[in-house]
């Protein structure tokens, strides 16, 4: 699967098996919320090992949609699960929502000064978590996305 594959992925396809989505209200409980669905369609899906970094990475995304997109519409939480190569897949986490963006979508990088901010370090720790992630800027708001590798014949993290 190339780079530039993945922007393709917020749209195409229907949930299924291994494609789903839920709405979620722009609240405080949203993140919490996707934490738990997570958590759980991993569980079904037999990728435990994944389960880590993908609420972490679920956290980031969903909270940052929370607090910088302020989205009356609330927003969708995707996952999905694509076979990448015969013995390799990504666990895709997808957050769209229809709020204004109002912050650059980038990673802070810490510049080595003795006060850092107390917030903005999230993406960060998803550039490091997943092996791609990026933003897809659409006509009703946009969507940030992370994939987390996983090993098919084994359920391992790749």
């Amino acid at each position: 699967m190339s780079i530039q594959e993945i922007p393709v992925l917020p749209y195409g396809g229907r949930d299924g098996p291994h494609a789903l989505s839920w709405q979620l209200g722009c609240s405080q409980a949203a993140s919490c919320r996707a934490r738990q669905l997570v958590r759980e369609f991993l569980h079904r899906w037999d990728h435990d090992e994944l389960t880590d970094d993908a609420l972490l990475v679920t956290s980031e995304l969903v909270t940052n949609a929370v607090i910088h997109a302020a989205s009356p519409a609330g927003m969708t939480l995707s996952l999905r699960l694509v076979e990448a190569e015969a013995d390799h897949c990504c666990v895709y986490v997808l957050v769209r929502d229809s709020g204004p963006r109002n912050a650059p979508v980038k990673p802070a990088v810490p510049d080595g000064q003795d006060s850092l901010p107390c917030t903005g370090r999230g993406l960060y720790l998803v550039d490091h978590l997943a092996r791609a992630w990026g933003d897809i800027t659409h006509r009703g708001g946009h969507v940030v996305w992370a994939c987390l590798p996983c090993d098919v014949s084994t359920g391992q993290a790749a």
